[in-house]
């Protein structure tokens, strides 16, 4: 079985309030928050395109690189995330914040994902997780 294309995967996009907790001392967003809306972003891309998350693997990021192009304040923000590349053990995700009425991302990164065997503490071959999720049927999508 080989890799499906990453362009055979839909690009997800979510919403997102900013909260008051994610505000540093001078009212805007704190450097490290985008992080946090990207892994929101990505969770949301696995459950779209019908990923297992389940016992038997975890993605966990290996590399990450955030761009940030303008202050986030405390606003709803669009997180789209897509994927870039697949390779044998890792996929790379291309990820934006948008803020509302703006076609410009305030923030973009990049972000490799290992998946990892639960089982065996080992990096996965992405076949085997692609496998797993030609058998799931669509889930909702609950993050807040």
């Amino acid at each position: 079985m080989t890799l499906l294309p990453a362009t055979h995967y839909r690009i997800t996009e979510m919403t997102h309030h900013v909260r008051p907790s994610d505000l540093d001392m001078f009212g805007h967003v704190n450097h490290a928050k985008p992080i946090d809306y990207f892994e929101l972003g990505r969770f949301d891309w696995l459950t779209q395109n019908r990923f297992p998350l389940d016992e038997r693997w975890t993605p966990v990021v290996a590399r990450i690189e955030v761009n940030y192009r303008r202050e986030l304040f405390l606003t709803q923000i669009r997180v789209q995330t897509v994927l870039a590349e697949l390779k044998q053990y890792t996929a790379e995700f291309q990820q934006s914040v948008f803020v509302p009425d703006s076609d410009t991302p305030a923030v973009t990164g990049s972000v490799r994902v290992s998946f990892i065997s639960k089982a065996t503490g080992r990096p996965m071959r992405l076949r085997d997780v692609e496998a797993l999720a030609c058998f799931q049927a669509p889930r909702e999508t609950a993050i807040a």
